[in-house]
């Protein structure tokens, strides 16, 4: 069978979708004012508070429960960053998202009734309903593969190779160093330290 180069065409498709996502993330968001301050003042307020925790714990007494109301005090403020900076990147957000479903759209609409490659292997369990959607008449043959399966592995591998080959990777470096995860651990330790000094 004839594939006529159909995989090469999707991964074409989505690789031109994803420069224009992220170029239009940068020119809305990740080169104003606003994205830059705000990524500043958390990056700031990380390195505060990371050169906080590694003085040498003061003994019981005022100065320890200083100590802790100000690291209290510095992990809300960077939390609060870390929202502050969410809504900065909601704009970039709504644009990946739009982009996603406009090029699953396209690639539904043009790729679908027929194999685009056929994989060296049988496709394992879980990823068979994804390499059989769309499909006619090869049921039986695990090896045929539809369009549902690159694009899901172009949007799971390509995107973020691809932001980093063109140096692009300001949306995802912020991403990484999103604030709210690191707030939340850090308010799971100071319950577990309370919970253990009341017991």
């Amino acid at each position: 069978m004839v594939y006529s180069y159909a995989a090469l065409h999707i991964v074409a498709i989505l690789a031109s979708i994803t420069i224009i996502i992220e170029v239009l993330s940068w020119v809305v968001v990740y080169r104003t004012d606003a994205f830059k301050r705000a990524t500043e003042d958390m990056e700031r307020c990380r390195r505060q508070l990371a050169i906080l925790k590694k003085e040498a714990p003061a003994s019981a007494g005022p100065k320890r429960e200083k100590k802790e109301k100000k690291l209290k005090m510095m992990d809300d403020n960077l939390v609060e960053l870390g929202r502050a900076l969410f809504a900065v990147k909601m704009k970039s957000t709504i644009i990946g998202a739009v982009g996603m479903i406009a090029s699953f759209q396209l690639v539904s609409r043009n790729f679908t009734g027929f194999s685009v490659a056929r994989l060296p292997f049988e496709a394992p369990l879980l990823l068979t309903r994804l390499s059989k959607r769309g499909l006619t008449g090869s049921e039986g043959d695990l090896c045929e593969c539809a369009a549902t399966l690159i694009y899901v592995l172009c949007t799971v591998g390509l995107r973020a190779n691809l932001i980093k080959l063109l140096g692009l990777g300001t949306s995802s470096r912020a991403a990484a160093k999103d604030s709210s995860f690191e707030g939340f651990m850090s308010k799971m330790g100071q319950l577990s330290e309370n919970v253990a000094k009341n017991n």
